[in-house]
C-alpha cells in the first residue's frame, strides 16, 4: 500500500514538473519577443531624433549620446546596450542585444493564433548582438541656402484670396 502511494506521488510530481515547464517555456519566448519588440520602437523613435539631427546639423551624431532622447530609452540603451555605428555620411547602423533570432524573418511565435502576441520582426536580427542598417533621408539647410522669392505655382485670387483654379479634365483611357 505505502509503495502505490509513493508511486502516486512520483507521478504527481513528474506531472507537476512537467506542466510547469511546458509552460514556463512560451512565458519567456513571450517576454524576450516583447523585449525585442521594445528595442525596435526605440530605434524607429532613434532613427527618427537622428534624421531630425542630421535636418538640423547636416551630419550624422557621433554616438547616441548626442541625440535628446527619452528616459526611457535611455534607461533600456544602458540595459541592451544600444550603439550607433556611423557606417558613412548618411549610412549608420544601430546596435542592441536582442533576445530572439528573427534572421528568416519569420514570428519568433509561429504556432500563437493570437496575431498581436506573434512577433514580426520589421527588421531581421539575430538572437545576441545585432546591427541594423539605417539611412537618412533629410536635407540639410544653412543660411546659405536659398529659395526662390516668388511662389512656384501663381493662382490668380480674387478679392477674398481664393484661388480660381480649373478642375482638371476627365481622361477617358479606353478610348485611348
Amino acid at each position: 500500500m505505502k509503495s502505490n502511494k509513493n508511486l502516486a506521488l512520483a507521478v504527481a510530481s513528474i506531472s507537476l514538473i512537467v506542466v510547469i515547464a511546458a509552460t514556463i517555456g512560451p512565458i519567456n519566448k513571450q517576454r524576450s519577443a516583447a523585449i525585442d519588440r521594445a528595442i525596435e520602437t526605440d530605434f524607429t523613435e532613434i532613427s527618427l531624433l537622428v534624421e531630425e539631427y542630421y535636418s538640423a546639423e547636416g551630419r550624422l551624431p557621433s554616438s547616441i549620446e548626442d541625440l535628446k532622447i527619452d528616459d526611457g530609452i535611455r534607461s533600456r540603451q544602458s540595459k541592451f546596450g544600444y550603439v550607433l555605428d556611423k557606417k558613412s555620411s548618411r549610412i549608420y547602423q544601430l546596435c542592441a542585444n536582442f533576445k530572439t533570432d528573427t534572421s528568416d524573418g519569420s514570428a519568433v511565435n509561429k504556432e500563437s493564433l493570437d496575431l498581436s502576441s506573434s512577433y514580426y520582426a520589421d527588421r531581421p536580427h539575430i538572437a545576441g548582438y545585432d546591427c541594423i542598417d539605417y539611412q537618412v533621408y533629410g536635407y540639410y539647410y544653412d543660411d546659405t541656402t536659398s529659395f526662390p522669392d516668388e511662389p512656384i505655382f501663381d493662382f490668380e485670387t480674387d478679392s477674398s484670396g481664393s484661388a480660381d483654379i480649373e478642375p482638371f479634365e476627365a481622361i477617358d483611357f479606353l478610348e485611348l
